[in-house]
């Protein structure tokens, strides 16, 4: 049965052998192949812990191996989480400067607000279904994972909950609710 609790990112190891990647011989070497394999995302992710902190509700999954805790959904996070908290250093990295600035700037309320992440732990015993999981996360496709906002879901985001100006948006749901309308039908 897994066990779901916070865990101090130090703490956790990174997957060497992440399908993102080939397999890397250290924690540094897999940070730098996630990084060049899709930089923009890494650090679009970067920024987004630093503007949020992390999420509670985006738990780790994890592998127990005695006492190495292994990371296996959510390699990316923990990494970016690990060079905010120096655990690995930006050195020799290719961080853009805006986040290199941000990253100087981490205050000591978010370092300590996010020193841990919600992790479920499985025993190495359950490697299958830590990979059934991961597959599911990731190997699924683009149609059955999570479907992106299009601009009039953003739009309505934005006015709702941010109480923001959207008069096109407006515009079109007033349009699409004439019963004259060609769009409606029935």
């Amino acid at each position: 049965m897994p066990q779901t609790k916070p865990v101090p990112i130090k703490d956790l190891a990174l997957d060497l052998g992440n399908f993102r990647t080939v397999k890397q011989p250290t924690e540094r070497a897999a940070i730098d192949a996630m990084i060049s394999t899709s930089p923009d995302r890494f650090w679009a992710l970067t920024g987004s812990l630093l503007d949020s902190g992390y999420l509670p509700t985006e738990s780790v999954i994890v592998l127990r191996d005695g006492k190495k805790l292994t990371v296996k959904e959510g390699n990316r996070r923990v990494a970016a989480l690990k060079l905010v908290h120096k655990i690995q250093p930006l050195a020799g990295l290719d961080v853009p400067d805006a986040v290199a600035d941000r990253i100087k700037a981490v205050t000591a309320a978010w370092r300590r607000d996010n020193d841990t992440v919600p992790c479920t732990i499985y025993d190495v015993g359950d490697a299958a279904t830590v990979d059934k999981i991961v597959t599911l996360a990731h190997g699924k496709g683009e149609k059955a994972g999570r479907d992106q906002w299009n601009p009039v879901a953003r739009a309505r985001h934005n006015r709702s909950m941010n109480g923001a100006t959207e008069s096109a948006l407006d515009f079109l749901e007033k349009y699409l609710v004439l019963p004259e309308s060609p769009w409606v039908t029935g």
